[in-house]
């Protein structure tokens, strides 16, 4: 399934579970991560919206943390945002 939290493994929502910037499970994530936000960019104001909204005409989406690694989030998908 297409961003499916079935390919999510939780043992990675804690960085220091991996070695690298981004999890083994970053791709399901990211993936999943649009999907629950409607393929819409979360910042407050912009709500442009991509994916099977847009076509191949739509923004590039991104996953962002919302509590940045470097200040103690986790890659769990309820700190990750579409922008």
């Amino acid at each position: 399934m297409f961003g499916g939290r079935s390919r999510i493994n939780g043992q990675f929502d804690d960085p220091r579970a991996h070695d690298g910037k981004y999890p083994p499970d970053w791709d399901a994530r990211r993936k999943a991560a649009y999907k629950r936000d409607n393929y819409t960019c979360q910042i407050t104001g912009c709500g442009r919206r991509s994916g099977p909204h847009a076509g191949n005409n739509g923004p590039p989406l991104h996953a962002h943390h919302r509590v940045p690694v470097s200040r103690g989030g986790w890659h769990s998908l309820g700190n990750l945002m579409t922008v």
